[in-house]
């Protein structure tokens, strides 16, 4: 299986998920219920949400700037940021693209070695991913019943509800069959315990990595400030809608949880995983209107992603069309 193949096969089953549970939420709504809902939204908190994406992102440009200066190399903080901004505009496009995007980009423009780009951005996600541990366990020991309840109770009834359709079934069959073939030719050869051993080993080594940073506090207070401004940008649109706006911070930190789980699943920019998992956990657990929570979850994502969209673009032109520093 050439390598073209598998990059098609992949964005084409993305994004046959992503519709496929667009098309399961649209199903359970009252489109009428949802549009009032997003026709009276207070649209001064999404712009202030939209703020708190933007320095979330630039924090994140200056964190990956302290790692490669640490490492011995100097790259302009605009072009990190460009960068960081290019990364997120490809992920919205190809499921896991970022990344690549990232480093190819600050390669081109600033000639830096892909390698060890590739190498600060892993480490970054095993960060980010320590963050979220320690976020789950942060709202599990405020309200366990908060969070126990979604993942014992609700995802299982929701797991066994979709199973339940012959057009999901089907479709997991299709996709089964695609998986082991994969398999089978890419001649899968690593165990599961090994997996998990490797990405275990992997944490590990990433706060060893933190550890041996010349300005390990820099980046302790970038990784901060980040998912501060994540936590904020869930928050604030509560206030957009009456119906949302007496949920408090630790309610946030939950939608945020299962944002980030449902951006987990490689569909293009987490259409339809996204919104599945918030809406679930904002209707199950936090007992609102299912038509609420879903113009909730299409608000914010839609604004989110479109704005992403259109800088990202702009930082394209910046990185591919400007002045190259090789």
């Amino acid at each position: 299986m050439n390598k073209k193949f598998q990059f098609l096969l992949k964005i084409t089953l993305g994004l046959l998920i992503g519709i496929f549970l667009v098309n399961y939420l649209v199903s359970s709504v009252n489109y009428k219920n949802v549009l009032h809902y997003i026709n009276n939204v207070k649209w001064e908190y999404f712009v202030i949400c939209i703020f708190f994406s933007f320095f979330s992102n630039v924090l994140r440009a200056l964190r990956w700037a302290v790692l490669l200066e640490d490492s011995g190399y100097k790259v302009s903080r605009i072009g990190l940021i460009c960068g960081t901004f290019f990364g997120f505009f490809i992920n919205i496009l190809i499921p896991r693209g970022g990344e690549i995007a990232r480093c190819t980009s600050m390669t081109y423009k600033y000639g830096l070695p892909a390698n060890k780009l590739l190498g600060t951005i892993l480490l970054e996600r095993v960060i980010d991913f320590i963050m979220l541990l320690i976020l789950i366990l942060l709202v599990t020991i405020v309200n366990v019943q908060l969070f126990g309840y979604f993942f014992a109770e609700k995802l299982h009834f929701l797991i066994e509800t979709l199973l339940s359709s012959w057009k999901v079934a089907g479709l997991l069959f299709v996709i089964g069959i695609l998986v082991v073939y994969m398999l089978i030719r890419l001649k899968y050869k690593f165990s599961f315990v090994k997996k998990v051993s490797n990405f275990l080993n992997g944490i590990v080594d990433g706060l060893k990595s933190v550890q041996q940073l010349k300005r390990r506090g820099l980046f302790i207070f970038y990784t901060i400030g980040i998912w501060l401004f994540y936590i904020l940008m869930t928050y604030v649109p509560f206030y957009a809608f009456t119906d949302l706006e007496n949920l408090g911070l630790v309610n946030a930190m939950f939608v945020l949880i299962l944002g980030g789980i449902g951006m987990i699943i490689p569909t293009p920019g987490g259409l339809g995983s996204y919104h599945v998992v918030v809406i679930e956990g904002i209707t199950s657990v936090l007992e609102i209107s299912r038509d609420v929570s879903t113009a909730y979850a299409f608000t914010s994502h839609s604004l989110i992603t479109l704005y992403t969209l259109f800088v990202g673009l702009f930082c394209a032109l910046f990185i591919f069309k400007g002045k190259r520093y090789v």
